[in-house]
């Protein structure tokens, strides 16, 4: 018994630094590089879609003032999180980003 008590406190330990959680959401690094860091691969614009996953902006231009509403929706099955980030042509970070509805959160870093 106290053998099994043991090596299961070895191994929660040993996953304890697997498991990393953000209750406020991603970090700096995730905001930054766009990606989560969680073990999750990347996927493209065209293969979020193949998969049923769809990110549509309402302009493609816009002068400084402009509001720009991007909607993220899915005909598969639901997802958990998602990040997005607006930049100009010099990949430069402009604007900002409001949540619409209880189930999302915007960050500006």
């Amino acid at each position: 018994m106290a053998l099994k008590v043991a090596m299961s406190m070895v191994l929660v330990f040993l996953s304890a630094g697997i498991c990393v959680g953000h209750p406020d959401g991603a970090d700096d690094e995730a905001c930054a590089h766009l990606f989560p860091y969680h073990g999750y691969i990347a996927k493209s614009a065209a293969e979020g879609h193949a998969e049923g996953y769809r990110l549509v902006q309402d302009k493609e231009d816009y002068k400084p003032g402009d509001v720009i509403t991007v909607t993220l929706s899915s005909e598969a099955s639901p997802f958990m999180g998602f990040l997005i980030k607006a930049f100009d042509e010099n990949e430069k970070d402009v604007g900002f980003f409001r949540s619409t509805g209880p189930d999302s959160r915007a960050y500006s870093h």
